[in-house]
């Protein structure tokens, strides 16, 4: 707190008060939710892409016949992944299952843009929207390796 807000008696502003890991998650949440309805990519001038289009044929990419890179697929595999993690940090659930759920989540992405600039397709902002809720919804101390020592543990190596 600096000390001009000492004198007028200001209170001091703590980030952990609003930017709690819940405010993010839930926020993140409500990111990812819009990020289907916005343009997620442009097809080389051609039109855009919608979030929900492209997840849809992001899941089938290895079926189509098209040219449409293989590895897309793994974009397609992101969203019930993140769907999964959602639902088991909400119950609070499988820590260890969360951890590796975002592990994963956090592989996926950089395949997800190797796909889009195989096929030349340009990233929207509905794309950077879905990047952004999946990063505020992982609790990064999912992924810590720091795993604190259990009360009864503690006692032992008393």
């Amino acid at each position: 707190m600096s000390p001009d807000a000492r004198q007028v008696g200001l209170p001091p502003l703590r980030a952990s008060r609003f930017l709690t890991s819940d405010t993010l998650f839930y926020v993140g949440i409500g990111i990812f939710i819009v990020s289907f309805l916005l343009p997620a990519v442009n097809l080389n001038g051609l039109g855009n892409f919608d979030g929900f289009a492209c997840a849809w044929l992001s899941l089938f990419a290895l079926q189509d016949g098209m040219s449409v890179s293989a590895l897309a697929f793994f974009g397609g595999l992101i969203n019930p992944i993140v769907i999964a993690y959602v639902l088991l940090r909400i119950l609070g659930r499988a820590p260890s299952v969360r951890k590796g759920l975002a592990a994963t989540i956090l592989f996926f992405i950089p395949i997800t843009w190797l796909s889009l600039a195989f096929m030349s397709y340009r990233i929207e902002v509905g794309h950077v929207a879905w990047i952004l809720g999946i990063f505020f919804m992982i609790s990064w101390s999912d992924l810590s390796y720091y795993s604190p020592t259990p009360a009864r543990a503690r006692k032992s190596l008393k």
